[in-house]
């Protein structure tokens, strides 16, 4: 081996070696190439916590699985993109959303309710069991306040959150609104999810609005519903009769 041949050798290992080093260095930091853009970026990541066990797909492909324990699933170095994420469980309606990753940022969606698909009723009392009828469209519970009018409901929080989506005192949304006539709304029990009677239903919504609002058919209704956190179950009439069901 010639004496140039040798440099060669040399130097292209010494430029191998710094190269190699400078994108271990990158990708430990956080960072990914983007081909879209032709630059390294920094990544984001995102965080699941669920109710139930289910299945995660990611841009309609399978990722994984909530974990065995406290049912959460977290997925990182993902590039700065609007990502469809999907929990499956069989027997449970599909929760859905588009989480859009931002560079260097953790989005974190910690109170996740998937709801079954079937809720069997059990007769509880007879029609003649009076139903409370609040006299105004405000609903208080701890740290939220909701007003609903014809068509649409709105959320003031009246302290601060320490969980995304973050929130001060003060704050004010209208976090959805119905094409057809609200008959009233209930807070469920983690003041996360709400019960909503519209049009002759009984809807479960979610009040997070990053990337679009799950809700869920439960029932339908014969007149109004009372909605009780100690059993976590609605009491609705069924024609001569009371029933409830767990959601």
């Amino acid at each position: 081996m010639s004496r140039k041949t040798r440099w060669i050798l040399f130097y292209s290992a010494v430029i191998i070696f710094f190269v190699l080093s400078y994108v271990m260095v990158v990708y430990a930091l956080g960072y990914k190439y983007d081909v879209t853009s032709w630059e390294f970026v920094r990544t984001g990541s995102f965080r699941l916590v669920v109710n139930a066990r289910a299945k995660v797909y990611v841009n309609n492909s399978l990722a994984g699985e909530t974990s065995f324990l406290g049912d959460t699933y977290a997925k990182g170095r993902l590039l700065p993109r609007t990502y469809a994420v999907r929990l499956e469980r069989e027997g449970y309606h599909l929760w859905e959303k588009n989480i859009t990753i931002a560079a260097g940022y953790f989005a974190d969606f910690p109170k996740i309710m998937l709801v079954p698909i079937e809720l069997p009723t059990e007769p509880v009392a007879s029609s003649s069991f009076g139903f409370p009828m609040p006299d105004s469209n405000i609903r208080v519970t701890k740290g939220k306040s909701l007003a609903f009018d014809q068509h649409t409901v709105s959320i003031e929080w009246l302290d601060d959150t320490d969980f995304q989506p973050f929130h001060r005192a003060g704050d004010f949304e209208t976090v959805f609104g119905v094409p057809t006539v609200i008959d009233d709304v209930q807070w469920y029990r983690d003041r996360e999810h709400l019960l909503v009677a519209t049009n002759g239903k009984l809807y479960f919504y979610e009040i997070d609005a990053r990337g679009g609002i799950n809700k869920y058919e439960l029932t339908t209704l014969e007149g109004p519903f009372v909605y009780s956190e100690d059993d976590n179950a609605v009491y609705k009439t069924d024609g001569n009769q009371v029933v409830r069901f767990k959601i």
